[in-house]
């Protein structure tokens, strides 16, 4: 027999399963897909040969740009189907927030190289992302 409100909590909890594993699929996809595309527009505007190196940096943080609005787009389009109605771009802020401190400490080699700072900022983006989305939940 299932108590009252128990419904809800266990749907919640499915709900937030299902954001995450969404959010990560897309962000999964997106992350590479802009860091492939800002190294061509970068190249086609010839703004690569200016940057040299420095081109990696700008695709690296890029990229974990387009994984935070993957994210996003996996989160709110479960959370909708869901009924879970919150704020996308409270989302979005929370995910660039989660990155953050990934973006300012890399160059100081914190996370242990590039590997761990990428997986860091994976978790840290999906944390954020979530707590930023489910913070601003509006009850239903």
């Amino acid at each position: 027999m299932t108590q009252p409100g128990e419904s809800s909590h266990s749907s919640f909890w499915v709900a937030l399963l299902g954001e995450a594993a969404l959010g990560l699929v897309l962000g999964v996809i997106l992350g590479p897909l802009a860091a492939i595309a800002i190294g061509y527009v970068a190249l086609w505007t010839g703004w690569a040969q200016q940057l040299g190196m420095g081109l990696l940096a700008v695709q690296l943080f890029v990229g974990l740009a387009g994984y935070v609005v993957g994210l996003v787009l996996g989160i709110h389009a479960v959370g909708r189907r869901m009924g879970q109605g919150s704020n996308p771009w409270a989302a979005l802020v929370g995910g660039l927030v989660g990155i953050l401190p990934v973006i300012l400490f890399t160059s100081r080699g914190v996370f242990g190289g590039l590997q761990g700072s990428l997986i860091v900022g994976l978790g840290l983006g999906l944390l954020g992302a979530l707590l930023g989305y489910h913070v601003t939940r509006r009850p239903s």
